[in-house]
């Protein structure tokens, strides 16, 4: 057996010191892995343990520290959107961007990319004049750019990706067209075919074409979605809302059967992938409820309806499109029901026929 280097006093603290640092490791590890099985909140405490360690690196004046430690605040972030713990995803952000700005600088990828973090969020809460404006700064600094690599095409793609986000929840279908459009393009020059970055692309220009009533293509978008999306467990997300669209799709085109097992299968992914008032859900149960008003199962379409307002009133506010195209789809099926009191709260609730 060897000897330990610099007798066994030195030797132990080296061995304790070696021993700490990988169970730090680990544990980030761990975190990393609950997020992939959508345990957000497990994750986030993990993370959170992991990045306390890690702090010490901070006070190094080099770049490594700030790197890993904003890797997992990033994660983080992620996680406490996820559980839609808004306010301290914004504030892991700000801290974020403070420390990326000290380090490298405001012209540098990284802070871009930490704009970038930051317009998802304020998005994902329904803040879309915030998540615009920092999401446009993001577009500004990477334009300004003289060279372009491949991570800067990245997260141009990610910027426009959440430009056009923000333009199709205020109703600004053709200029969301155009941010997708120009994210597509770039994804397409430089990412492998089943890369989500490339994946969720065509998801988005699937739903851009659904929301502009040009079903055919929005389908076809859809398919090449789903068909780069395969069967990996990693992509079960994206998969879901690219069948939502789909869904969405054939609908339009009148495919009610079709559209009808896709929706179902959707929403009952999403059921198993979020909590009952996650964002993502109303999605699905609008488009069933669409899909009911059509069958005429009107009682069904209300329920589903309902749900699905229930859940966009939360997220994020009157002012969203998408909540004024559901509650308007409620006011319909209200009066079928011949339940015009209903119907008459709703625009006066809501202001409707301002």
């Amino acid at each position: 057996m060897l000897p330990l280097p610099g007798g066994p006093v030195v030797g132990s603290i080296l061995f304790w010191a070696f021993a700490l640092c990988l169970a730090i490791e680990l544990v980030s590890e761990a975190g990393e892995h609950c997020l992939n099985a959508r345990f957000f909140a497990l994750g986030e405490r993990l993370l959170k343990i992991g990045r306390l360690a890690h702090s010490p690196w901070l006070l190094l004046p080099g770049k490594f520290g700030v790197a890993m430690w904003t890797a997992e605040s990033n994660q983080i972030q992620f996680a406490l959107t996820e559980q839609q713990k808004y306010a301290e995803a914004l504030f892991v952000s700000q801290c974020n961007l403070r420390l990326v700005r000290k380090r490298y600088g405001e012209n540098s990828v990284r802070y871009i990319e930490e704009l970038v973090n930051r317009s998802f969020v304020l998005s994902r809460m329904g803040n879309a004049k915030e998540a615009e404006e920092v999401a446009e700064e993001a577009l500004f600094l990477i334009n300004s750019k003289e060279m372009r690599s491949e991570s800067e095409s990245h997260v141009l793609c990610l910027t426009l990706n959440n430009l056009g986000v923000v333009a199709i929840h205020q109703g600004r279908i053709d200029e969301a067209s155009n941010y997708f459009d120009k994210a597509l393009q770039l994804n397409r020059a430089f990412l492998t075919p089943n890369n989500t970055s490339l994946i969720v692309s065509y998801c988005n220009i699937g739903y851009t074409l659904t929301k502009a009533h040009q079903y055919v293509q929005a389908e076809k978008a859809c398919r090449t979605a789903l068909e780069m999306a395969g069967n990996s467990r990693a992509h079960a997300p994206i998969k879901a809302t690219i069948m939502n669209n789909l869904g969405d799709a054939l609908r339009g085109q009148g495919k009610l059967a079709e559209a009808e097992k896709i929706i179902v299968e959707a929403l009952a992914t999403r059921r198993k992938l979020h909590k009952a008032n996650h964002p993502y859900l109303a999605y699905s149960y609008h488009n069933l409820g669409k899909l009911r008003l059509e069958q005429n199962r009107l009682l069904e379409s209300e329920e589903c309806i309902r749900l699905a307002m229930n859940i966009r009133e939360k997220h994020p506010g009157a002012d969203h499109s998408e909540l004024k195209e559901t509650l308007g789809e409620y006011q319909l099926i209200l009066r079928k029901l011949d339940r015009e009191h209903e119907a008459e709260g709703i625009v006066e609730a809501h202001n409707l026929s301002a």
